[in-house]
């Protein structure tokens, strides 16, 4: 009766004892009409001319490389509306008791039972701990997959056949099979599901997962998933096979989740052509657009590009950051997905402020258009020397060049490099005062001498 109406639901001992009947059949005999031919065993016999194993992963492709990773689930059950508040082991009345299938239906408001009300609802959940499996290149470097398919194969569907399931994320990784229940089920990402037809037993269902699974990892290293049926209908009751059932003809049946991760290509942006790129001890050039790419091992590299660039005298383009706020042009990143990267240059100009005495200010590389300012102090310098005990003194006078102005200071706009000085004049006034005041007193010690004279005569 059970293989030809799944979705008669008996209570009270009944039904626990028409489960547990179930599922030893199918643990110990399988369904009659499977066959073991028709099984894919492992990731690998879904690949094509696998060429290298990390572990659990193959290097399916070298051009780009691309490594399939192949993942049985840690943890799988489903939850029923017919036990509310028991994990399935409960449900059974043995906790050492495995399960081999994974029911999934929903017949609610098709089939009523008096003291239970709707009994025909039920999720199946599958956790897979990528942290077990992965390569640490690809953990560390919070690797996303490109591609993500959830395959899991059909013990039994409906005889209204073409059954809809979908596949949504749960978010929760907080669950262990042996005490998941439809009152502690995980919440469901609703945003965003894969839906597959089921059309017939003995055979593999897909779901392309890439969403969900991308979503998970990028909060953690674990990844749980719900089976649900699309929508009430007879034709939507499915047996899936979980990961406890048992292999025929070392012909594996378990559910798997298939991970494709492609070598992450490191774009890195310039508007200048020929522009050297520096990964670890390699160096490479930028194409006629100023860009580079590079198909990178996923891992953590140190890049660099050139801190400033020449462009003629007095000119130069120099690096002011990274797209990502990077101040340096030396850096080391952490690349697990495609990456793009613009380094930005500015042109810069030369300021050569000079100046004879005193100190001039304001030499130096300055951004383009930017307005630039130059001062001179002190603006009276002494002079060396004779002159200056003479009291010469060193006046600044005006600005010559690229800047024209009396004022010790002087703006400039920096649309080309340029060049002032600071032009003196020697102020002699001192000096004339001093002369003024020796023949003043000269010509008073000579008259004091004459008046003295005459006294004496």
């Amino acid at each position: 009766m059970y293989l030809s109406s799944p979705f008669w639901r008996p209570t009270g001992a009944t039904a626990t004892g028409f489960v547990i009947l179930t599922m030893l059949l199918l643990s110990v005999h399988g369904a009659p009409h499977l066959q073991a031919t028709q099984a894919l065993s492992s990731s690998s016999a879904r690949s094509s001319n696998p060429t290298e194993v990390f572990g659990m992963c193959t290097l399916v492709a070298e051009a780009p490389p691309v490594v399939r990773c192949g993942l049985n689930p840690s943890d799988d059950t489903f939850v029923d509306t017919f036990f509310p508040d028991e994990p399935f082991a409960k449900m059974l009345g043995n906790p050492l008791l495995a399960n081999p299938i994974l029911i999934v239906q929903d017949t609610t408001g098709l089939q009523h039972d008096v003291k239970y009300g709707d009994l025909s609802l039920n999720y199946a959940y599958l956790r897979f701990d990528l942290a077990t499996v992965l390569p640490q290149e690809l953990l560390l470097s919070h690797a996303e997959p490109r591609n993500a398919t959830l395959w899991l194969f059909v013990r039994w569907v409906s005889p209204f056949y073409n059954a809809s399931m979908r596949v949504y994320r749960a978010l929760s990784n907080d669950w262990k099979e042996e005490t998941l229940t439809w009152n502690t089920k995980p919440e469901l990402d609703n945003a965003t599901y894969a839906e597959s037809s089921v059309r017939a037993d003995g055979a593999w269902v897909r779901w392309d997962v890439s969403e969900q699974v991308r979503a998970t990892l990028r909060e953690g290293s674990a990844v749980s998933l719900a089976v649900i049926a699309s929508e009430a209908s007879w034709r939507n009751v499915v047996w899936f096979d979980s990961k406890d059932q048992l292999q025929q003809d070392d012909v594996s049946t378990r559910p798997e989740l298939d991970l494709d991760f492609v070598a992450p290509v490191l774009t890195v942006q310039t508007s200048y052509p020929n522009l050297p790129i520096t990964i670890e001890n390699s160096t490479f050039q930028t194409d006629l657009k100023g860009a580079f790419r590079a198909s990178l091992a996923w891992g953590r590299y140190e890049i660099a590009v050139p801190e400033t660039i020449p462009k003629g005298e007095g000119a130069r383009v120099a690096f002011v950051g990274w797209s990502d706020n990077i101040s340096e042009p030396r850096r080391v990143i952490t690349i697990g997905n495609n990456m793009t990267l613009q380094a930005n240059y500015e042109m810069q100009y030369y300021l050569d402020v000079n100046s004879s005495y005193g100190s001039a200010n304001g030499s130096g590389w300055y951004p383009q258009n930017q307005e630039a300012l130059t001062s001179v102090s002190p603006t009276t310098v002494m002079a060396e020397g004779l002159s200056g005990i003479l009291g010469v003194r060193h006046v600044f006078d005006h600005w010559s060049g690229d800047c024209a102005g009396t004022q010790p200071e002087c703006s400039i706009m920096m649309d080309g490099p340029k060049k002032v000085a600071a032009v003196w004049r020697d102020d002699y006034t001192v000096t004339m005062l001093g002369l003024v005041v020796l023949i003043v007193a000269a010509a008073t010690l000579v008259l004091l001498r004459k008046r003295a004279h005459l006294r004496r005569s």
